[in-house]
């Protein structure tokens, strides 16, 4: 995506680094780690527009850190840096749903709920909000209507 100006690219940089420090803060202390807080930052620059740290992230997430596809999905659901595309945004989440993350949890629940990238599917919206929920975190349910 490009910004029209340097301000609108540093307040969506500011935004996206507040969203990735209230879902780090809910983390558990056991996946909370300094790779974690690395990958956030990545993801926080390539959400602002930042090639390198977008092949960065890329190369994490192909790599199997589960933190870095469920940034990777965020980056495709919202179309920052990379063309918006919900099918990829679902498989990266999925990904990272499968390895405990809460946040790729919750955002699965979210797209079988809403058939976001995926067929609607409420038994499956109930089974990845549960598994987010069974962490002990708060399901940070929202709708992008």
């Amino acid at each position: 995506m490009v910004f029209e100006s340097p301000e609108k690219r540093l307040r969506a940089g500011a935004l996206f680094s507040l969203v990735l420090l209230v879902v780090f803060a809910y983390l558990p202390p056991s996946v909370a780690t300094e790779t974690s807080s690395q990958i956030e930052r990545l993801a926080s620059t390539a959400f602002a527009g930042d090639s390198s740290s977008l092949k960065m992230l890329q190369a994490l997430a192909n790599q199997g850190r589960a933190r870095a596809q469920a940034a990777l999905g965020l980056l495709y659901q919202e179309g920052r840096c990379l063309p918006r595309d919900e099918g990829q945004a679902f498989t990266w989440y999925q990904r990272a749903a499968k390895k405990g993350d809460v946040l790729a949890q919750n955002e699965l629940g979210v797209m079988y709920e809403r058939g976001s990238g995926t067929t609607r599917n409420q038994a499956e919206a109930l089974k990845w909000f549960r598994k987010a929920a069974e962490q002990g975190q708060a399901i940070l349910f929202h709708r992008r209507d």
